[in-house]
């Protein structure tokens, strides 16, 4: 499948995305050959290969439940690295 930058500017365009125009043509060639990879995995014969869309449950072990105390406050906060008193300070995320 053959993809032009125009293409690749409407794909830009709908994803807010600002590319130059040989990322645009950069972009062209690899979606077009990924696509055609694809085609490649596509056209492979598995007519003979067992369908394996779901594991089998029977073979997987799970552990047993277990009840456990819940954790105390205390115990929470002692795993902050930084506390100003009584509070746990975080790194700024917004400036």
């Amino acid at each position: 499948m053959e993809f032009t930058t125009q293409d690749i500017k409407k794909l830009a365009d709908l994803a807010r995305l600002e590319l130059t125009p040989e990322e645009q043509e950069l972009f062209a060639t690899q979606l077009a050959s990924i696509l055609e990879y694809a085609q490649q995995i596509q056209d492979v014969d598995t007519s003979g290969v067992t369908v394996t869309s779901h594991i089998d449950y029977d073979t997987q072990e799970f552990r047993e439940d277990e009840s456990q105390a819940p954790a105390t406050v205390d115990a929470i906060v002692k795993q902050f690295p930084h506390r100003a008193g009584s509070l746990n300070q975080v790194k700024r995320i917004l400036e």
